[in-house]
């Protein structure tokens, strides 16, 4: 078989005038878009023949996705060549679909047999294929696997963990570096006597580095004693080395100082202001200290500073270094835009005490690529505005030094704790009921919120969003426990509204001071006073928080292809057929649009789609920004290749408010395809349900799900709430759209689609 057909994604893709790639460890090639069950076939000449049909269409079924096929085709070929030649490749590939399969199981035990049954497998390929090509993969599978065991309370599947963490082979790194990883979701009692027993014992210097690495990031509270014994006491020099600087920057991190910035953009009114600036080069000025938190204020005193007339400044940054509970990162290259330059707060070069602040900044012009550096040094207390200029643009920064005491209302203390809680129960609930297989780093700690204690997944917060100045805390994907003395326990995508003092919790487990499941729900209304009066609401769509765009966790980039000179797509799907870019429709699902105008850059972010004909983009369910990270529109939207600022919004609103925060680029706009179904009256189908379409007999809701398939050379893609009426053999879709190869796109608020012919269609509400 010589045709290439499907091939993964992972890490960066490039088309567009050059050939797609891959940077798998592992390409699988010879294989036809679709899993093919049976087919009329000549007979094969001989045994062998036989032997490689029967495994490669297994094979497709693999990389089509189809787990059960893929498990019902290999186990065949196990049980009828019991010599074959590509019994450790299968082995393989039969206990990743048995893992796959174990995410969609219904019940514990159902998802535990799929995932020991999948470690028995590896085990027989370690047992009889030693010097095989796939054990590596597959030991690193059976680690993965093994931790997951062990996460949910199969402790005797340490085992696994341990042997590969204790290996000694040298081309077998990578593997213990896996399984080192994986410790960082277990129990610190667990956890910490390996790591120990690592960095005492271990003779690979780089292995023991890596060790120091996770110790200090993971375990903020025995960090500090067991980096100390190794920068003492490592024989290795880089080691010890490398733990000093860990000390540093604990140290560091603990020092109630921070650096505030804030970063605008704006243009000079008069033409004789132009020398108060020189262009080229920056300047500094000294600004009042008091009053820095009033926003108004200080850009009063941002013209007092300058002395001439400028425009209303417009924000595209604000934050501060480090961020509330992380380290600095010496090779971040996180950067902000303001006017024609883009700024960058160098994190390698910031040294930070109890009463000074120094540090440099990068100023790069976007258009020239011309680069230079600005020291500062702050006192105690002290502010100051940094500014260059670029014809008649001003790019400002804004730098303060900022003392992390709070107000009694606000957290108490901001720290890193992502493994101090350890809720294996209520991860299980959602695991089981919303699909959530990877849990989440929690980077933040709010100490005394409310009467709750609160554990965040996000790393980077305002001081404003840190007071919830705006009457709210949006924490992202958060862990929290009431602090009174019945303890409440609840997990989920939290929302604080202060105001009427209630958690707004979305894809949620809440559990009673009993350790019982209390609640399981889409969206479930706690206060904070009296969490025995919550209430569950029924399956809706997600309301959007924080700064305007739906929270469904962070969006993961497994791909990224260039369409043309200035536009990227940054896509979180895995899998595409080698032709699929030949095809004049193009679904990238979830994914990140980067467009390039005048020298500009705008973003589209949402269920992206690719219409070649008429070199546009469709975005479902997305945000379009602009520039200046403003939002300028929302919905079902479309955006030609080369002038987003051309754009129409189909369904949904123009509007311009913003600016937007970079963080919340990598937010994914709906839930995750959890469940593909192959052969829905010829259509595939991806739904956001973890447990299958909801409904019997006639009608099958598939809830927010998108179906695919190709009439008559045609392809056609339906993306909305998604029913089906079997017997009449037709879609319903709510909040929908309709796309196919030919350009043609239908919306509305409810459409109706033959399975058979979706030609035959119409719009039932606009």
């Amino acid at each position: 078989m010589k045709n290439i057909n499907r091939k993964m994604i992972w890490g960066w893709l490039i088309i567009g005038g050059l050939a797609a790639g891959t940077a798998s460890a592992r390409v699988p090639g010879d294989l036809p878009a679709r899993c093919i069950e049976a087919r009329a076939a000549a007979p094969a000449s001989n045994a062998a023949d036989d032997e490689m049909d029967r495994f490669f269409k297994a094979k497709e079924c693999v990389f089509g996705r189809k787990w059960r096929e893929a498990r019902k085709g290999l186990e065949s070929y196990l049980e009828n060549y019991p010599k074959g030649r590509f019994r450790d490749e299968a082995l393989y590939w039969l206990a990743q679909s048995l893992n796959m399969l174990s995410k969609s199981a219904e019940g514990e035990e159902a998802v535990f047999e799929f995932k020991r049954d999948a470690i028995r497998r590896l085990d027989l390929l370690a047992a009889s294929f030693s010097e095989s090509l796939w054990m590596d993969d597959g030991l690193a599978l059976q680690v993965e696997i093994a931790a997951q065991l062990v996460l949910a309370g199969r402790e005797e599947y340490k085992s696994y963990i341990d042997e590969a963490v204790a290996t000694r082979q040298q081309d077998q790194r990578e593997l213990k570096i896996l399984a080192l990883n994986s410790l960082l979701d277990m129990d610190p009692d667990y956890a910490l006597p390996i790591f120990r027993r690592i960095l005492k014992e271990d003779t690979d210097p780089d292995i023991r580095k890596r060790a120091l690495d996770l110790v200090a990031r993971g375990f903020s509270g025995a960090a500090r004693s067991i980096i100390a014994d190794s920068s003492r006491k490592d024989k290795d020099r880089g080691v010890r080395a490398a733990a000093e600087k860990w000390i540093e920057k604990i140290t560091a991190r603990d020092i109630p100082v921070k650096l505030g910035y804030r970063i605008y953009g704006c243009r000079i009114l008069d033409e004789g202001g132009m020398n108060r600036v020189p262009e080229g080069r920056v300047k500094t000025f000294p600004l009042p200290s008091d009053d820095w938190n009033n926003r108004s204020r200080v850009l009063d005193e941002v013209r007092e500073a300058l002395g001439i007339r400028i425009s209303r400044p417009l924000s595209s940054a604000d934050g501060r270094l480090p961020a509330p509970g992380q380290f600095l990162a010496e090779h971040q290259v996180t950067t902000h835009r303001a006017a024609d330059y883009q700024l960058w707060i160098k994190p390698g070069e910031l040294r930070i005490t109890e009463d000074r602040i120094e540090g440099e900044v990068q100023f790069r012009h976007r258009e020239t690529n011309r680069k230079f550096d600005a020291g500062f040094k702050l006192e105690d207390g002290e502010r100051k505005l940094l500014v260059s200029r670029s014809g008649d643009k001003l790019s400002l920064l804004i730098l303060y030094f900022m003392e992390t005491a709070v107000e009694s209302e606000s957290p108490r203390s901001v720290t890193v704790q992502s493994h101090e809680l350890q809720f294996s129960d209520i991860w299980r609930n959602l695991s089981r009921e919303f699909g959530m297989d990877k849990r989440p780093v929690l980077h933040t700690e709010f100490s005394n919120l409310m009467g709750w204690e609160i554990h965040s997944s996000r790393g980077s917060w305002t001081l404003d969003e840190m007071r919830g100045k705006s009457g709210k805390y949006d924490f992202g994907y958060a862990e929290a426990v009431s602090l009174s003395p019945e303890s409440w326990k609840l997990i989920g995508h939290l929302l604080l509204i202060k105001k009427n003092g209630v958690f707004i919790a979305r894809q949620a487990v809440l559990i009673d001071p009993k350790g019982k499941t209390a609640a399981v729900g889409d969206e479930i209304t706690i206060p904070v006073a009296d969490p025995a009066r919550f209430k569950v609401a029924g399956l809706r769509e997600m309301e959007e928080t924080g700064p305007g765009l739906p929270d469904h966790g962070p969006l993961n980039f497994n791909g990224v292809f260039t369409l043309s000179a200035g536009l990227k797509v940054h896509t979180a799907r895995k899998y595409f057929d080698a032709d699929e870019f030949g095809r004049d429709l193009v679904n990238f699902e979830q994914s990140r649009a980067v467009f390039s105008e005048k020298g500009k850059s705008w973003t589209l972010l949402g269920d992206i789609f690719w219409l070649r004909k008429q070199k546009r983009l469709i975005g479902f369910g997305a945000v379009l920004m602009d520039a200046d990270r403003r939002v300028r529109a929302r919905g079902l939207i479309s955006v030609p290749l080369d002038r987003p600022s051309a754009f129409e919004a189909l369904r949904g609103r123009s509007e311009d408010t913003g600016p937007l925060l970079l963080d919340y680029e990598e937010r994914r706009t709906r839930g995750i395809y959890h469940v593909e179904y192959g052969d829905v009256q010829g259509w595939e189908v991806l739904t956001t349900l973890n447990s299958g379409p909801a409904g019997s007999g006639n009608r099958q809701d598939y809830s927010l799900a998108q179906a695919t398939r190709s009439v008559s050379g045609t392809d056609w893609i339906l993306v909305g709430r998604i029913l089906l009426q079997k017997k009449e053999r037709r879609f319903i879709a709510r909040d929908a759209v309709l796309l196919n190869s030919n350009g043609e796109i239908v919306f509305g608020a409810e459409l109706q689609v033959s399975t058979d012919d979706p030609s035959d269609h119409r719009v039932i509400k606009r």
